[in-house]
Formats: structure tokens, sequence, C-alpha cells
């Protein structure tokens, strides 16, 4: 009696330990989450993950985004067809993704589906190169001049330009120190320069 009663347990551990070991070795397992077609300007260091929610996390593979879930799974994927993402990608309280990429394009998503709900284009040598999330839904978006500073030498002084949007709709466009890193802190907007162990920051109106 004893001998058949401790096989049955054991026998039932074993169904719950499955599972589990299943589940475990899936988690620890690689998710490779491929760029589209032909990619071109990847950068050198992967751009971070952003978190959506406790079971929802939006990966950058250069020209592609991947929204899995918390088993690694893909809900879903956009991508260019070609020019690689420019920053880590933002998203709003109405669930909407704001995406820049070189060749000047910037495309809002719906963070459920991955459906583009709208998308625009830059013309010219110019390109969006840096977003971040500002107060109230609003965003912050860097127009990268330096294909202008270096076709035309008479304006190596030109600087960028910083726009805040919300949605589509464009607030306000200010002049950004040419190649300046843009950072939030706060309510406060921040451009920082390092050239030769010297960092300048410069604090860009809000207003």
């Amino acid at each position: 009696m004893i001998p058949r009663l401790l096989t049955g347990i054991l026998s039932a551990l074993l169904v719950f330990q499955v599972p589990i070991y299943r589940d475990k070795k899936a988690r620890e397992a690689p998710t490779v989450l491929e760029a589209n077609g032909e990619p071109w300007g990847c950068p050198d260091s992967p751009i971070p993950p952003l978190v959506i929610s406790p079971d929802r996390i939006l990966v950058t593979s250069c020209n592609s985004l991947y929204m899995l879930d918390s088993k690694k799974h893909v809900v879903w994927k956009w991508a260019t067809s070609g020019p690689a993402i420019a920053d880590q990608p933002v998203i709003d309280s109405t669930g909407t993704v704001y995406v820049i990429a070189y060749d000047g394009i910037r495309v809002a998503l719906d963070a459920f589906s991955g459906e583009q709900k709208w998308g625009e284009r830059l013309n010219g040598r110019a390109n969006y190169s840096q977003i971040k999330p500002y107060r109230d839904d609003k965003y912050l978006v860097v127009i990268n001049l330096e294909g202008y500073r270096e076709a035309v030498s008479s304006k190596t002084d030109l600087p960028d330009e910083l726009l805040l949007y919300k949605g589509q709709d464009e607030i306000w466009t200010k002049a950004f120190p040419a190649n300046a890193t843009l950072q939030v802190w706060g309510h406060r907007i921040l451009a920082i320069t390092s050239e030769k162990g010297r960092t300048e920051i410069v604090e860009i109106p809000a207003d």
C-alpha cells in the first residue's frame, strides 16, 4: 500500500514539475528579433527597450519594432523599408507610440495592435535624430541639419531644430545647438554638448 502511495505522490510531483521546467526553459531561451529587409543606419549600441506594462515590452531591432508579451512572444511587428529607427520610441496616455527613423520618418502607432495611425516624412537633407517624452502627453523631437552643414560651407554654424508636438500637431519650433544631446529634467529642457573634456549645458525655454 505504501509503495503505491509513494508512486502516486511522485507521479503527481512530476506532473507539476514538467510544465514549470518547460516554462523556465522557455524564459531562458534567447529571443531573436531580426531587422526587416535590407536595413541601413543601424546603431552600434542597441536602443533600450521601452517597458509598456508588466506584460508588454517594445523592442527595437535596427529598423523594426517588436511588441513582446511576458513570454517573449511577438504580439506585433512594425518596420521601415530600410532606414534604422533613430531613438527609443515614446508612448503617451492614449496608447499611441511615436517613432522616428532616419530618412526623415515620423509615425504614430497603436500600442495595442501596432497599426500605423499616421506618418510624415521630411524633405531634403534634414533628419530626425532624437525624441523624448514631455509633460501633458507632449513630446520633443530634434531635427538634425548636419546634411545642410556639410553641403554648404557658409552654413557651418547652422543649429539643429527642436520641435514640441502633441499628437501630430506642432506646438513650437526652436533653435537647438548642433549635435547636442536632448535631456528632459522635469519641466526643463536641456541641450548638452561635450568636446575635448568640456561639457556645456544650455537650457532651452519651454514656452
